[in-house]
């Protein structure tokens, strides 16, 4: 399945939010698509609603979202907890500095929903991970969190 950076593909907002998603979905059957906050999407309507209009028009695509959602990490848990497609990666931060909102909802209802990042090299492997034990993950959530829900999202196991 082929990973698509959305603003990669489309680098400005000339073409609709709408037909962005569309040509992620023709590009990658039922892919995976990775959209991310330009300048002109700093407003918490304008962004959450590009992300919440992708995801209700199109719900076969796998949206991951980077930077735990930032600046509005408590409003991408709301997105994801309303789409099933929807999952949210922690790039660009080690585990001390997740907003304590992301760890609870890594805890609970949002076991599934959240995937490791590092932001190498910048951040390496290690770095990330320094502190995980301070995030106090029962044994399963760590699992879903360093490999388990990666390789669901991304269909790692998957050998067809």
């Amino acid at each position: 399945m082929p990973v698509v950076d959305a603003w990669r593909q489309h680098p400005t907002l000339r073409r609709s939010n709408h037909e962005m998603f569309a040509s992620l979905r023709r590009w990658t059957g039922q892919g995976l698509a990775t959209p991310r906050s330009r300048p002109s999407d700093r407003s918490t309507n304008r962004a959450t609603s590009l992300l919440m209009s992708g995801a209700l028009d199109f719900p076969e695509l796998t949206i991951v979202c980077g930077h735990i959602g930032y600046p509005w990490p408590t409003e991408m848990i709301a997105v994801a907890d309303k789409h099933a497609g929807v999952h949210i990666d922690t790039s660009a931060y080690t585990a001390r500095r997740y907003p304590p909102k992301l760890v609870e909802y890594l805890r609970g209802r949002g076991r599934r929903k959240v995937l490791v990042g590092s932001n190498y090299p910048m951040i390496t492997p290690g770095q990330t991970l320094e502190h995980l034990p301070d995030l106090h993950l029962d044994e399963e959530v760590t699992v879903l969190f360093l490999s388990a829900d990666a390789r669901s999202v991304f269909r790692l196991d998957d050998h067809s």
